[in-house]
């Protein structure tokens, strides 16, 4: 099976930077949050949300309880490496260009996350979220931006008051990241 714990002297997996966090995770070993990082995901988190804004009827939920459903019985690796694919996917959506720019420009922007983690909540905070934000301002009317606003608001509380470590649990935020990035595709 390719995700063992066994290393292949071809390709050790679990030394792959996505299994080393997963790791990190699995052993709750994650260090509090920082005002800047917990400003990052207040911003990020509910960005997702924005499918709800985008498509009429019952379809992006739908999704979302599919997604939630069929991805959390997968084992907590198996969700990392699945995030890892599905966001590389989606992170290309950031560049306009070719499909070759767009996935050389993924690749990098992830392999750039492997050298410098901090860089990846800054990215998606203020790059990539951003631009989602942009592409639909011509959507969002003045109620689903306050909605938005205040779903920042109360993300942050969240994240204040709460260990983070306690948060992940097993990764079961994975699924709906995943139903995002479906969503917008």
């Amino acid at each position: 099976m390719i995700l063992s714990k066994k290393t292949s002297p071809l390709f050790p997996m679990k030394s792959l930077p996505i299994f080393n966090k997963y790791s990190i995770l699995k052993t709750k070993q994650i260090k509090p949050l920082t005002t800047y990082h917990k400003v990052c995901l207040a911003y990020v988190i509910p960005h997702g949300m924005t499918d709800l804004f985008l498509y009429s009827g019952e379809i992006p939920y739908i999704n979302y309880i599919y997604n939630y459903l069929f991805y959390s019985i997968y084992p907590t690796n198996l969700k990392y490496l699945l995030l890892c694919l599905f966001s590389l996917y989606h992170i290309r959506k950031d560049v306009c260009g070719s499909l070759l720019i767009q996935i050389m420009y993924s690749i990098g922007i992830h392999l750039s996350w492997t050298v410098y983690p901090e860089w990846s909540i800054t990215y998606l905070a203020w790059i990539h979220t951003t631009l989602h934000y942009l592409k639909l301002s011509r959507i969002l009317n003045t109620s689903s931006k306050l909605f938005l606003l205040f779903s920042s608001i109360i993300t942050y509380i969240v994240l204040h008051n709460k260990n983070i470590n306690d948060c992940n649990k097993e990764g079961l935020w994975i699924p709906l990241v995943i139903a995002h990035v479906i969503n917008i595709s």
